[in-house]
């Protein structure tokens, strides 16, 4: 199966999809009209500045994964690119790509309890006071970024979003994303009042340094690369894990301990350790709760009681929230 996307009318610029497999194909427009400085015609897809880049990427996924779902449940390979051209059509009939946007966030999140895309849009146009034609928005994973004509963007963070991507970090070993994407000295603040004996850390530690190596050796041998490079890495770390446990007992902040000796796998190692050790749970509440406060620039928006109402309206059962962070951000 193949999606592809094409400007039927070079004069409008308006985007359409072609859904094809080995038996049929299917057309149809997505509603959008493409500035054409934003389309790519030897890739045929819209370049990283258009505003629906991310949706329109992930739409393509989405088809695949919806595709062999239905050929699963045995709908007739006849039948299938008809049965993704009307559930696309569907989500565009009211809201063009936007509607592709709020049914793939939805379909992602809903399971995390993550509040639904449209409150997004209702809690950023209440903080700003703009109507949707106003700004863009770009949906990223479990945050959402909006912005205007000036030059500003603002992105929309949830307590349920933050769990989830800590979650994911945690729980799939994510150690880049656990360096790059979460703040030391939040873990730093979890910790303190949380005193670890040596004689229990120590040995979890070692445990997830063991794994981590083990994790990297087969990804090393899934790419059929000389593992001489590695064992020298290796070395180097073990040298790090020894200097780190001998200044154990002298500090009272191993995250930071660790960060000063190595920022790349010792300090995301000792955060899943502490994790692992503590109430997970409850770490990741005190992690939101450091990490919404306006000393990271973020806002409260609450949004009005008749907005969460008119958001229950729907197919959608799952809990509402009403409270959003937002921050500016670089553009």
């Amino acid at each position: 199966m193949k999606v592809t996307y094409y400007r039927a009318d070079r004069h409008l610029n308006n985007l359409c999809c072609r859904i094809s497999d080995e038996i049929s194909s299917v057309f149809f427009d997505l509603g959008y009209s493409i500035i054409p400085e934003n389309w790519n015609s030897d890739y045929e897809e819209t370049s990283y500045d258009d505003p629906y880049h991310h949706v329109l990427l992930q739409f393509k996924l989405y088809l695949d994964e919806r595709y062999h779902e239905l050929i699963e449940l045995g709908v007739l390979p006849v039948d299938v690119l008809v049965s993704l051209k009307n559930e696309a059509e569907e989500a565009i009939k009211n809201a063009g790509v936007d509607g592709l946007a709020c049914k793939l966030f939805d379909r992602i999140n809903q399971p995390s309890n993550i509040p639904a895309y449209n409150q997004f849009i209702q809690a950023f146009e209440q903080f700003s006071c703009l109507k949707r034609l106003d700004y863009n928005v770009s949906a990223l994973t479990s945050v959402v970024q909006f912005s205007t004509a000036g030059g500003k963007v603002w992105e929309i963070d949830t307590h349920a979003g933050l769990t989830t991507r800590l979650k994911e970090y945690v729980e799939g070993r994510l150690v880049s994303e656990i360096r790059a994407e979460t703040a030391k000295d939040i873990w730093s603040r979890i910790y303190a009042n949380r005193n670890i004996e040596k004689y229990v850390f120590i040995p979890k530690f070692v445990a997830e340094w063991e794994r981590y190596w083990c994790d990297e050796y087969a990804s090393l041998q899934q790419m059929m690369g000389e593992g001489d490079h590695l064992d020298q890495l290796k070395q180097v770390s073990w040298r790090r894990v020894q200097v780190f446990m001998s200044c154990y007992d002298n500090t009272c902040d191993i995250i930071n301990l660790a960060h000063q000796i190595s920022s790349e796998d010792l300090y995301p190692l000792v955060v899943l350790t502490m994790l692992a050790l503590l109430d997970s749970t409850t770490c990741y509440a005190l992690y939101c709760k450091f990490e919404f406060t306006a000393r990271n620039g973020w806002k409260l928006i609450r949004l009005r009681k008749n907005a969460v109402e008119s958001n229950k309206v729907g197919t959608s059962v799952r809990k509402q929230s009403s409270v959003f962070f937002i921050r500016e951000t670089m553009s």
